[in-house]
């Protein structure tokens, strides 16, 4: 056999090995989004919230009740949900704010993987809830991301202000 089949042979293997495993990770990722949306929608109904605005993200999902004033938080993290709901009456503030994550201990610092997060503060001085938006490695719409994140700071700080006016 000549070396020209021989190295087509291996390039057509390399390339249907790159296809099959793009193709698993696609559809690992369909299969997380729809059980992290079932879980957010089952969330939604057990404490009767209706969204009319929500977002969906990589790991997390956050959606708002205007009406009731309430927001939904739903993280994924280490193949568990960690979900909050947030009173939007109980808010003094809700800004952006820039993280510094340690990847291997998972807390606030100022090395590491950084992003930005949606920061909740509290009227009672209870501690603050943040809520990560995008990382700045995170490649897919990064631009985008950012730009959701100020509207929905904008959204939630006008729905306080008008709070705080009454």
């Amino acid at each position: 056999m000549s070396i020209a089949p021989m190295a087509l042979m291996i390039i057509g293997c390399i390339i249907g090995m790159y296809v099959l495993v793009a193709d698993i990770r696609k559809k690992h990722r369909k299969e997380r989004l729809c059980h992290m949306l079932y879980r957010f929608s089952k969330l939604g109904t057990q404490y009767d919230l209706s969204f009319a605005s929500q977002e969906v993200l990589k790991d997390s999902i956050i959606g708002l009740d205007g009406l009731k004033r309430k927001l939904l938080l739903l993280e994924k993290q280490d193949r568990q949900f960690k979900w909050t709901i947030i009173d939007l009456n109980e808010l003094s503030q809700c800004s952006l704010q820039e993280t510094h994550l340690n990847v291997q201990r998972e807390e606030e610092l100022n090395t590491g993987s950084s992003g930005l997060a949606l920061r909740f503060d509290f009227e009672d001085n209870r501690a603050p809830v943040m809520f990560p938006f995008c990382k700045h490695d995170d490649s897919s719409g990064e631009n985008h991301l950012y730009e959701r994140a100020r509207d929905w700071e904008a959204i939630l700080s006008k729905m306080i202000i008008k709070k705080q006016r009454a």
